[in-house]
């Protein structure tokens, strides 16, 4: 096979993202395991610590903080990607492989050949846009054309799902059309695989992940308020930290610890002390899967998962889980009570390893895209 250049463009950081940079740091990985050449192209301040000769990564930070209003957000968003694509037309690479949530980078294949660009689809952004308003709707009929006429310039497109699946088969029917699911890497198996057994004590609660509107954690914080025995921990950051930090303030919960973002050595240690791990994606979200549920499955804890359809296929494939309406707390409530007082998180989660093991470690997913795209 020869050798040839990879590169990978986000408009996200690896470094301060770890959902971005746990699903694409196999992709790099397996490619220079293979002996190809890597480039990254991304808005981080360092670059990504990955020493190797045949890794080059091209940051080109934001001057900026990303705003949080729409409008803002967009117009912040462009400038990224415009400046992002001035710096990819001066590379020479053999392969282009675009990845997105940000539909603004979606968009920007209108500008480039599709003979040798490749896109991952990591969410389905602008199908969550409100329509709530006239204008709303026509501001969502505008980005979901542009994004229809964007996907189908990708000479194969890699998706995270099977509700993203249908939706770029509907889109472009005669696309090179893969998924490629979220999951683990091989390290993050290995790190959560034997975790030591639970020791007595109060029961603890542990959101991991991103802390943003689309998760809620104030549904999080009601549970607690009416669970003072039970121990919550919130581990992550993001666009709603702040309003669940002053939820909790207000609500005067002594119960509740928001860690923020921490490294992977303490995010093991809390999975080691949880007794069950809980997640939650909002009803605009159902289309989703979060990724972290395929961490908690691993280590060999309780789920309680509130949320859609997509989720609830993955796990109806697992053992010792609950599903529960998503922002429902007084459910959450029932669901955590009757764990807590029938001990239902003393679990064997040898079942849930071993098909993580065999369906969703992410270098060999990676791995099978790579041979289908013959490099």
């Amino acid at each position: 096979m020869n050798s040839i250049t990879l590169l990978i463009v986000t408009t996200y950081p690896l470094n301060n993202e770890p959902v971005i940079r746990n699903r694409l740091e196999p992709f790099i990985n397996v490619a220079i395991d293979k002996a190809q050449s890597v480039i990254l192209v991304s808005p981080d301040k360092e670059p990504f610590p990955i020493d190797h000769v045949n890794f080059n990564h091209v940051c080109s930070p934001d001057s900026t903080e990303k705003p949080k209003a729409f409008v803002s957000k967009a117009l912040h968003e462009i400038k990224q990607v415009a400046r992002l694509i001035r710096l990819v037309k001066r590379i020479e690479a053999d392969e282009i492989m675009i990845t997105v949530p940000s539909m603004f980078l979606l968009f920007s294949l209108l500008f480039f050949p599709k003979k040798n660009i490749r896109l991952d689809v990591r969410d389905l952004t602008w199908e969550y846009l409100p329509e709530s308003s006239f204008i709303n709707r026509v501001i969502k009929s505008i980005f979901r054309a542009l994004a229809c006429v964007s996907l189908k310039r990708a000479r194969s497109i890699s998706v995270t799902n099977i509700s993203e699946l249908k939706y770029v088969k509907n889109v472009c029917e005669s696309s090179d059309t893969l998924l490629v699911t979220n999951g683990v890497s091989l390290n993050q198996f290995n790190k959560l695989n034997n975790l030591p057994s639970l020791v007595d004590g109060p029961m603890v609660v542990s959101y991991i992940g991103n802390v943003g509107l689309a998760q809620d954690l104030t549904t999080l914080v009601d549970a607690a308020a009416k669970l003072p025995n039970i121990r919550f921990n919130i581990v992550g950051a993001g666009t709603d930290f702040e309003h669940v930090s002053n939820y909790v303030e207000k609500k005067s919960l002594n119960n509740v610890n928001l860690l923020g973002r921490i490294s992977w050595e303490d995010v093991v240690e809390v999975y080691s002390e949880s007794h069950v791990l809980y997640a939650q994606l909002t009803t605009d979200y159902d289309s989703a899967v979060p990724s972290k549920l395929y961490e908690y499955l691993v280590a060999s804890r309780y789920v309680v998962f509130g949320g859609g359809a997509q989720a609830a296929d993955l796990l109806a494939q697992f053992e010792h889980y609950t599903l529960i309406k998503p922002q429902d707390a007084k459910q959450l409530i029932e669901a955590l009570t009757y764990i807590s007082v029938n001990t239902s998180y003393n679990i064997n989660g040898a079942f849930n390893q071993a098909k993580i093991f065999n369906s969703f470690i992410r270098e060999k997913s990676v791995s099978s895209l790579y041979e289908r795209w013959n490099c």
